[in-house]
This record gives C-alpha cells, structure tokens and sequence, in this order.
C-alpha cells in the first residue's frame, strides 16, 4: 500500500510508480518474481475527485498493473470510494 503526497495528477503517478519501482527492486534483491497477471492498482479518493479522466498507470518491468476499481479479499469487498 502506497500513500502518495502529491495533488497535481503527474505528482500521484510519480510517486505511485516510485513506490511500485522499490517493491520491484526488492522482489528482486530477495531473488523473488512479481507477477503482473496477478497485480492490481486501487487508486482511493472521493467521488469527485475519482470521477476525473484520471488513470493510474503502474508498470512493474515494464508492464502496466491493471487497474482496480474493487477487489474482493477473503469476501471483504474493498471499493475505490471506500463504500
């Protein structure tokens, strides 16, 4: 989990792909492999703030993580808009 600063979209998408860059780099420092296919990327805000032409685009070795807009863990259903 990542909790970018930034409030300009490029400042999110920096320091998102900064945070993903040292994950990778310890993944690989620790001889493991991340696999893309099985990544996803949730972008958490309000309404508004969410409903702009935003898109979050991650890469790990060059391969963009899709994007979440919910996911489902242990039937816990977690939503971008927390609700």
């Amino acid at each position: 989990m990542s909790y970018p600063n930034g409030t300009s979209n490029a400042d999110i998408q920096d320091d998102r792909q900064i945070d993903v860059n040292n994950i990778s780099k310890w993944f690989k420092d620790n001889r493991l492999t991340a696999d893309v296919h099985t990544c996803g990327s949730m972008m958490i805000g309000t309404r508004q703030r969410l409903e702009s032409d935003f898109n979050l685009d991650v890469k790990i070795n060059n391969e963009v993580v899709c994007s979440l807009t919910e996911y489902d863990h242990l039937g816990l259903k977690i939503t971008n808009t927390l609700s």
